[in-house]
């Protein structure tokens, strides 16, 4: 029989030499449990919670915690093996297979799929993936967020980062160059600087996800559907402009139709109180409309636009939005409703003073014959004065080279 001392020493050596054997065990049963139920986030994070750590090829691997965990996929709402299937083992691939965004959000990636953005990258022009916009994976916040990269305020941002890049949109065949400095000068623009929840963005109008070419008949900005886009906010605009010439084009399907981008233009749209603008868009009108803008120069009214001051421009005479013929009797230049239109600026204005007609035509005298007239009379005086004084110039000058030369054969 062992003495009691002695009997203690071996247990305690039996137990020592056992631990590390059912620690190894441990370890391996909870890998064995981990490979049936699933890698969880601190698995993985046991290797990957350092921010700063980087593989082979200097790619970061490693996550900054909290910032995962306010993200969209933190917090348990995503495991890392959802979107890094091939991570399973221990240890895992050292590559691991480009993560699928479709794995669960099919629907977005379907749009993208036939968006400008996706038919770029297959040019090999400006390639966007979907952390191009919502930022890396693991620190992507959700739109409803105030700090995400697609939060209202702040993806006019974003969507700059390379449409207000005029180098990067050259060399990416994108048209309008530095389009984000276009839509900070607009009124959507500088609201959304002001703090404007209900201003719109450029998701507002193209989409977020499915963004098509402006020719494309699907986009939303598309001469097409344009006017249905803008409806979205300006319902009252629409509504008026549908009853309108240009309206009833565009519902025929007219494709050289105006549309509310063709005077307010897409991004650089401006307030239509403003000086600037309201001069400005009557030279819209005259695109297409080349004619009457001739004749509107050559009235009063077209020389004080023409030095900068909105005295009269096209929508005072006949609206905005509802543009409707002179036949129409709900037109404001319709004959029972041109006095009343001419007394908004010229209170004292007569019949007589509304039958002045705003678009002289100097070469038609059907239509304009004193003007006509009088056009032929004055370019006849000045025609007959040019040509009296070039000739008693020519004659002088003659006399005047004479009577030198005279002098100088009597001063021999």
């Amino acid at each position: 029989m062992r003495p009691i001392p002695t009997l203690l020493s071996g247990l305690l050596a039996a137990c020592l030499l056992a631990a590390p054997a059912a620690v190894l065990a441990a370890k391996t049963e909870a890998k064995s449990t981990a490979k049936a139920e699933g890698v969880t986030n601190d698995d993985c994070l046991a290797c990957h919670d350092d921010p700063k750590e980087k593989n082979k090829a200097g790619k970061v691997i490693g996550l900054d915690e909290k910032k995962f965990a306010a993200s969209a996929h933190g917090d348990g709402a995503a495991n890392c093996i959802d979107c890094h299937t091939d991570a399973k083992g221990d240890p895992h691939p050292e590559k691991l297979k480009p993560v699928d965004c479709a794995s669960c959000h099919d629907d977005s990636t379907s749009e993208f799929h036939d968006s400008i953005h996706a038919k770029a990258a297959k040019d090999g022009k400006n390639a966007v993936d979907c952390q191009s916009c919502h930022g890396p994976v693991h620190y992507a916040l959700p739109a409803s967020n105030p700090e995400s990269a697609t939060a209202s305020k702040n993806v006019d941002k974003t969507c700059g980062t390379c449409h207000g890049d005029t180098a990067k949109a050259g060399a990416g065949g994108m048209p309008g160059g530095n389009v984000l400095a276009k839509f900070e000068r607009g009124m959507h623009g500088k609201a959304i600087a002001e703090g404007s929840g209900r201003a719109p963005n450029c998701v507002s109008c193209h989409g977020a996800h499915g963004i098509l070419a402006p020719d494309n008949p699907k986009s939303r900005v598309s001469s097409a559907n344009v006017t249905d886009t803008c409806g979205n906010c300006h319902q009252r605009a629409k509504i008026v402009f549908g009853h309108g010439v240009h309206g009833k084009l565009h519902q025929q399907g007219d494709k050289n139709a105006p549309t509310c981008v063709s005077c307010h233009a897409a991004h650089d749209n401006r307030s239509a109180g403003e000086n600037d603008w309201q001069v400005a868009v009557a030279g819209q009108c005259g695109d297409c409309h080349q004619e009457y803008m001739q004749s509107f120069k050559l009235s009063y009214h077209g020389k004080v636009t023409q030095l900068g001051y909105a005295a009269a421009t096209c929508a005072s005479c006949h609206g905005a939005h509802d543009i409707l013929p002179a036949s129409n009797p709900n037109s404001p230049i319709a004959p029972e409703n041109r006095l009343q239109t001419c007394r908004k600026c010229h209170q004292e204005a007569t019949a007589r003073f509304a039958s002045w007609d705003p678009h002289p035509e100097p070469h038609n005298k059907e239509r304009s014959p004193i003007v006509y007239y009088a056009t032929l009379f004055m370019n006849i005086l000045l025609a007959g004065v040019f040509l009296f004084f070039g000739a008693h110039t020519l004659l002088w000058a003659y006399r005047s080279i004479k009577d030198a030369a005279a002098r100088r054969r009597g001063g021999q």
